[in-house]
């Protein structure tokens, strides 16, 4: 259906940008789906989204059922991770 899986920043803005992609993404998953966000908590933009995700962001496309992030301290660049939960 064209759905990707990858969420380009827009105009530079990296939030924007998962918001945008969460909103195609979030109604076509199943129960117990798990979206992976790659490069989450020493990304600062990204952090920022993160820290951030509460009712007011998270209501453009539902809540997750469950978040947890993942350091990968094995790893200089882009060593994180964080999981969200669809459940409806």
């Amino acid at each position: 259906d064209g759905l990707l899986d990858f969420a380009p920043p827009k105009k530079g803005d990296v939030a924007a940008g998962i918001d945008d992609f969460l909103s195609l993404l979030w109604p076509r998953l199943m129960p117990g789906a798990l979206v992976l966000l790659h490069s989450t908590l020493t990304n600062a933009a990204v952090r920022g989204w993160l820290d951030q995700m509460g009712a007011e962001r998270a209501s453009r496309w539902g809540r997750p059922g469950a978040v947890l992030s993942l350091l990968e301290p094995h790893k200089k660049f882009q060593n994180s991770v964080t999981l969200l939960q669809f459940r409806p």
